[in-house]
């Protein structure tokens, strides 16, 4: 079973909305959290040095026990997925 999978986007994101097809099509479970509309959010990627979007969290953030990405990169949800599968 994966742990949990959360999307940090913004709107109108190219990469955000490729990143969230190929989700979709790997059959991956997210939470998308628009960082435009989240202070917390967007104060976490900060924190996290992360300055663009998408950021893929894998894992929980609150704990930060989690694997993180940004961009599009659909060979780490290649990679996530396989871990998914039985």
């Amino acid at each position: 079973m994966l742990p949990p999978v959360t999307m940090l986007t913004k709107p109108q994101c190219v990469q955000c909305k490729m990143t969230a097809r190929k989700l979709d099509e790997a059959g991956i479970a997210y939470q998308t959290i628009d960082l435009t509309e989240s202070e917390a959010a967007l104060e976490w990627a900060q924190g996290h040095d992360f300055m663009s979007a998408p950021i893929v969290v894998v894992g929980d953030m609150e704990t930060e026990d989690f694997n993180a990405w940004a961009g599009f990169r659909p060979d780490r949800i290649d990679a996530l997925a396989a871990l998914g599968e039985p």
